[in-house]
């Protein structure tokens, strides 16, 4: 059982680190989803 937990902890770290794109993709694509907040700030959409 402790396999598998270890695993999806590598699996996770090896995203951060390998993947890292893939984290700051996730960041910007926050701001540039059309939320309440964003709208507020950037009345261009």
């Amino acid at each position: 059982m402790g396999r598998p937990l270890r695993a999806r902890r590598s699996a996770t770290l090896s995203r951060a680190v390998a993947g890292g794109s893939g984290e700051i993709e996730l960041k910007p694509q926050n701001p540039k989803t059309p939320t309440p907040k964003t709208c507020l700030l950037s009345p261009i959409s």
